[in-house]
């Protein structure tokens, strides 16, 4: 028999992960270089609000989902989840397309007529121009029964921006629709606007739920206006 005893194995330090002097290693890296120069990606906006203007029969609310960076201009900095992310890897921003989505709820004891539409001009609030919005083409309405009868309805709307304005002529170069992701609001913007308009003057108004699907295209130049 054999007297020889057999060489125990030292455990090996992992150099990936420890030095020579059992601390623990950074990996230095000198450079990135995998975003491409645009990106284009889908993000969603939503709220919820209550749409009322007591004592008129008519009330709305805007938003403006071209301004990725400030969808909603009543509450300031509305920007939807993960612009912020890519803004910071990115300093324009276009949008070129959306689907809005708007599911209402009647609070009145009375008939009420809800529509979404999109406009490229400010709409401003509580307008008198419902008309004007219920009958364009870039319109969708529905009709709400009163709080004790059928009384929820969505609506969806899809919008293209070339339809307002064109497509984007040159990736190399900035339109009107273009803003940047430091905050800086496109020169032309597409509103939407959500509203209702009732028989009798509102009291609790139409409970709503927006979600804005955008598709947004984020970008470099090579050589950035200044």
């Amino acid at each position: 028999m054999s007297t020889m005893k057999r060489k125990q194995r030292r455990p090996r330090r992992s150099a990936s992960k420890q030095g020579n002097n059992g601390t623990p290693k950074t990996m230095v890296v000198r450079s990135l270089n995998f975003m491409p120069d645009r990106l284009r990606t889908t993000l969603r906006f939503s709220e919820v609000d209550v749409i009322n203007n007591v004592g008129f029969i008519n009330a709305n609310i805007r938003h403006r989902p071209t301004c990725a960076y400030d969808i909603n201009p009543a509450l300031g900095s509305t920007a939807m989840p993960g612009f912020t992310e890519l803004g910071g890897m990115y300093r324009f921003y276009r949008v070129n397309k959306w689907v809005s989505t708007a599911r209402f709820s009647n609070n009145e004891s009375f008939p009420v007529q809800a529509y979404i539409a999109a406009v490229n001009f400010d709409p401003t609030v509580n307008t008198a121009a419902f008309g004007q919005y219920l009958s364009s083409r870039t319109s969708k309405k529905a009709f709400l029964g009163p709080l004790t009868g059928y009384s929820v309805a969505t609506l969806s709307l899809p919008v293209s921006v070339a339809s307002f304005g064109g497509s984007q002529t040159s990736t190399q170069q900035i339109d009107s629709y273009c803003g940047t992701t430091a905050g800086t609001i496109p020169t032309n913007l597409i509103w939407l606007i959500i509203g209702i308009l009732g028989g009798p003057v509102l009291v609790n108004g139409v409970s709503v739920v927006i979600d804005h699907d955008i598709d947004v295209d984020f970008f470099e130049l090579a050589n950035p206006a200044v």
